[in-house]
């Protein structure tokens, strides 16, 4: 199961309070079941058994569909058939894309750009707003895999106590914590992600401590990276 970051905006956001406490749920279980671009199976049979492996003598088909349809009314998802086959997409999945294919095909362009502008509230730029607006968005400092590497390589240089294992949750919490707060640290920039990054790293492997009980040096397979 992929890595996922819940941003704090779920807490905020109108569409998601707009739904019933079931539907929530189901959509922030959804959130964990979906691939790098946002996309699943919608039959209802696959949506219960992957949302709720532990619950399926609780959770009907008929509950999934209602929360799935309560989700696409609020533009949460988009709901499309390929080729006579169900799919779903989450609209405005701002996740870091590991994948460089969806393991699912994609809706139709236009369905996704309407359904995306309806669930972000955008609306048509005048003349004055596009010449005020046009700036470039600035680009992300570092990726979750260039991250990872990062890690990897001072873990192996014994500049931080991560275990291969912790590696890749470590990088992921920490380009989620930057990502929410727009690449700052306490208000200030991150300008060098990478000692940045080391920093976090230390504290992760304090607060993250490796269970004992084990008779081998859990750090001795660090060798293997």
């Amino acid at each position: 199961m992929p890595n996922r970051i819940i941003r704090e905006g779920i807490l905020t956001s109108e569409a998601v309070n707009s739904l019933s406490w079931e539907a929530e749920v189901f959509f922030r279980r959804l959130l964990s079941v979906v691939d790098d671009f946002g996309r699943f199976d919608a039959r209802s049979s696959v949506l219960r058994s992957a949302l709720y492996p532990l619950k399926l003598d609780s959770m009907r088909e008929d509950s999934v569909q209602r929360c799935l349809k309560s989700c696409e009314a609020a533009r949460l998802v988009v709901l499309y058939s390929i080729e006579g086959k169900e799919y779903l997409e989450v609209t405005n999945f701002r996740q870091q894309v590991r994948s460089k294919k969806s393991k699912y095909p994609a809706p139709d362009a236009h369905m996704r750009s309407t359904c995306l502008a309806d669930a972000q509230h955008m609306h048509t730029k005048t003349e004055s707003e596009t010449k005020t607006n046009n700036t470039p968005s600035t680009p992300l400092p570092c990726t979750v895999e260039e991250v990872e590497d990062h890690l990897r390589a001072a873990a192996f240089a014994g500049r931080v106590r991560l275990t291969p294992d912790q590696i890749p949750d470590c990088a992921t919490a920490y380009w989620g914590s930057r990502d929410a707060v727009n690449w700052t640290r306490n208000g200030i920039p991150v300008t060098k992600w990478q000692s940045d990054a080391i920093s976090f790293a230390t504290s992760y492997a304090v607060n993250h401590p490796v269970q004992p009980g084990t008779d081998k040096d859990p750090y001795s397979n660090l060798e293997e990276l």
